[in-house]
């Protein structure tokens, strides 16, 4: 009973989670077909505002999300099935989803890292004097966006695919089965 309990709370916990994450990372956006390069000089300042606001508030969501993927990584998915592990309990399923976690988690701070990096160089870009060349680095920006954004929606998927997986194998135990 103690096991389904805990089970239970871990499932509630990765629900949490994603839904926390999904909601505040990266919405990729489209982009017009010509660049509107007048009204890229003529709102120059009000652009560079906005996308320092937008810079600021990404390494704060960067910091929070990242922390929860680490957390669910290691303090839930890897701490759950090294007990089933142990317990000689089949998570064979849970094991692959955990490595595909992984792999993902993986490749949103590298994704991320090479957004931050291509945002801090469109703000530091001349919009006013440059603003073909400032456009060019805002769709290199809004492409590496989406990257993050697409990553975000795996590791939300590969969350959800776990708790499914716990809840299966939470019925699986309660009806006697699973061992070895």
């Amino acid at each position: 009973m103690k096991h389904l309990r805990s089970l239970a709370f871990f499932v509630c916990g990765i629900s949490l989670a994603a839904v926390m994450i999904r909601s505040g990372i990266a919405v990729a956006q489209t982009t017009p077909s010509s660049p509107p390069l007048h009204l890229i000089r003529s709102q120059c300042q009000s652009i560079r505002s906005t996308l320092q606001r937008i810079q600021h508030n990404d390494a704060l969501l960067r910091v929070n999300a990242g922390q929860a993927y680490n957390t669910i990584s290691t303090n839930l998915i890897a701490k759950l099935n090294s007990r089933l592990a142990l317990a000689q309990i089949d998570s064979s399923r849970m094991v692959m989803i955990a490595r595909d976690y992984e792999e993902a988690r993986k490749a949103f701070a590298q994704q991320y890292n090479e957004y931050e990096s291509n945002l801090t160089a469109l703000v530091r870009t001349d919009c006013t004097d440059k603003p073909g060349e400032f456009y060019a680095q805002l769709i290199k920006t809004r492409d590496a966006r989406r990257q993050v954004s697409e990553s975000v929606t795996t590791m939300s998927k590969l969350a959800a695919d776990y708790r499914v997986a716990v809840e299966q194998l939470k019925v699986k135990l309660s009806s006697g089965g699973s061992r070895g």
